[in-house]
């Protein structure tokens, strides 16, 4: 079962399948590091889990070194998508990395 992801404003991003994470069409995005930080397929800092469903980063951290890009997985089958969250309100000293 894959764990879905969404953005601060309730629209489903995508979802986590071993460790990565994959848009809403298989479309590799990244990977988690053991302490919850997502980091983008070329390596850069992207944020951190927030409420187990999102990914959010800090307005006041400094950007961590980049990291060296991991090979891309093969892309799974998407699993069928969750129904959107309502959106949240902002939080306080955070913003949504993929909302544009």
């Amino acid at each position: 079962m894959a764990n879905h992801f969404f953005k601060w404003n309730g629209q489903h991003l995508g979802f986590e399948k071993n460790g990565r994470l994959f848009d809403t069409h298989s479309k590799y995005i990244g990977w988690f590091d053991n302490n919850g930080s997502l980091w983008s397929s070329n390596g850069v800092y992207i944020g951190e889990i927030v409420n187990n469903n999102y990914i959010l980063r800090k307005t006041n951290k400094a950007q961590p070194m980049n990291k060296l890009a991991k090979l891309p997985p093969l892309p799974p089958l998407p699993p069928l998508p969750p129904l959107p969250k309502l959106p949240k309100l902002p939080k306080l000293g955070w913003f949504d990395p993929f909302d544009n």
